[in-house]
C-alpha cells in the first residue's frame, strides 16, 4: 500500500461553509480509505482551467456545487444518462479515458421515496431537474414546474 493519499474535493463558489471535508473524512476513516478531501473555492471564470489542472495532477474526483453544475457538463469527456438528462453535473470522476460527469442529486431522494408515491417538485435549479429523473424500474410519478428553462 502506497503512502500517497487519493485526492478528492468539492468545487464551488463560495464553499467555505461546506461540511463535505468532515463528512467524507469520517466516511473514509470508517471504511479504511486513505484520502484527502479539500474545499476548492473557484470563481466561474477559473472553473474549467482549475478542474482540468486538478485531474491532470492526479485528482480522483470532485463534487460540484453552485454555481458550477451546468459548466461541469462542458468539462466532462463523458456523461452518465442522468447527467445528460439533467443537463447538470454534480460529480466528476477520473477515468482512464477522461473525466466522467454524473448527477447524483436525484438518486438519494428517489431511494428514500416509496415506489408508488407521487412527488411534486417546484423550482428551476439543477437539483430539481435531477430529482425529476425517474430511475429505471421505479414506478414513482414525478411532476416538475419551472418558471424558466436553461
Amino acid at each position: 500500500m502506497g503512502t500517497a493519499l487519493d485526492q478528492y474535493g468539492v468545487v464551488g463558489h463560495p464553499v467555505g461553509h461546506s461540511l463535505s471535508p468532515f463528512i467524507h473524512g469520517m466516511f473514509a476513516r470508517e471504511t479504511g480509505q486513505r484520502i484527502s478531501y479539500r474545499l476548492y473555492d473557484v470563481p466561474p471564470a477559473e472553473f474549467h482551467q482549475r478542474v482540468r489542472a486538478f485531474f491532470a495532477q492526479g485528482g480522483r474526483g470532485l463534487n460540484v456545487t453552485l454555481p458550477h453544475k451546468i459548466a461541469a457538463v462542458e468539462v466532462a469527456h463523458e456523461l452518465t444518462p442522468r447527467a445528460a438528462y439533467a443537463a447538470a453535473v454534480n460529480t466528476l470522476a477520473a477515468r482512464p479515458d477522461g473525466i466522467l460527469g454524473d448527477n447524483t442529486d436525484g438518486a438519494g431522494l428517489v431511494r428514500d421515496l416509496c415506489d408508488n408515491l407521487g412527488v411534486a417538485i417546484t423550482g428551476a435549479g439543477c437539483s430539481s431537474s435531477a430529482q425529476a429523473v425517474r430511475p429505471a424500474g421505479s414506478s414513482a410519478r414525478s411532476w416538475a414546474w419551472r418558471r424558466r428553462c436553461w
